[in-house]
């Protein structure tokens, strides 16, 4: 077992913040554990494949970000031109403004960022090959192939440009928090139970609130909000498990914050 400890940074950091020392004790001691987790070879795949996703999607916004401009004259008309819509919900304009910006900033990204992937794969100077495990891993679904696919033609263009060595720690972090979340998905996954007697009872103290709604699509809403709701509620009750395997309480206690 590893020492978990506070960098010198971190406890600065969180001065004053003792719940949220705690929690990034409990969490390097999650990451220790998951780790040293023996993983079946799809279940591997599938945590390459997340993994080089988040990597990617990284490297492009890092190219895509500075190439977004949204001027305030632009804010301005659209809030404008929605003044209606944001007085009928009370949104004052200082909201108002973020949500426009964030709207504009968000759809003009995407255009640049889908342009700059088109670049790429335009200019690549290798074929991508798949092997059988990556097709296996795919299960001929064909956004998670062309996804695969994408991800590899833009990871070895991020490599040519040195992009590994230059942001090492930023992508030592996505591959740490995606192996922590992956790992506590999976603790808890086989865990959830939803029955059709706890979907019923809501939809049926709730009817008024789902309207027209057809009742498969209220009762996929419902069981879907369960899932997510027990699932916060068994990782919770893993943080307390490994927090106390690790002795957590005692670790901050020995931190001046």
């Amino acid at each position: 077992m590893s020492e978990i400890i506070l960098t010198q940074e971190e406890q600065e950091n969180l001065k004053g913040k003792k719940e949220e020392a705690c929690q990034l004790l409990t969490n390097k001691a999650i990451l220790e554990k998951a780790k040293t987790a023996e993983l079946a070879p799809m279940e591997k795949k599938e945590l390459d494949y997340i993994t080089e996703t988040e990597k990617a999607k990284f490297y492009v916004s890092r190219f895509v970000r500075p190439k977004v401009n949204v001027s305030e004259n632009e804010i301005v008309e659209v809030y404008n031109a929605n003044k209606a819509v944001f007085d009928n919900q009370n949104i004052q304009f200082a909201q108002a403004r973020e949500n426009v910006y964030s709207q504009l900033f968000n759809n003009r990204a995407a255009q640049i960022e889908a342009d700059y992937v088109k670049e790429i794969v335009d200019n690549m100077e290798k074929d991508v090959v798949l092997t059988r495990e990556d097709l296996q891993f795919t299960r001929g679904n064909s956004d998670v192939m062309k996804t695969f696919v994408i991800n590899k033609v833009i990871l070895e263009n991020a490599k040519k440009n040195k992009f590994e060595i230059e942001e090492k720690d930023n992508l030592t972090l996505i591959e740490n928090n995606v192996l922590l979340n992956y790992y506590a998905d999976r603790s808890v996954k086989d865990k959830i139970r939803i029955s059709q007697q706890e979907i019923e009872k809501i939809y049926n103290e709730n009817k008024e609130n789902f309207g027209q709604t057809p009742v498969d699509v209220a009762y996929n809403q419902i069981g879907n909000a369960l899932v997510g709701e027990k699932a916060t509620q068994l990782k919770q009750e893993l943080s307390k498990e490994v927090a106390k395997e690790y002795n957590i309480d005692a670790k901050l206690a020995k931190y001046s914050l």
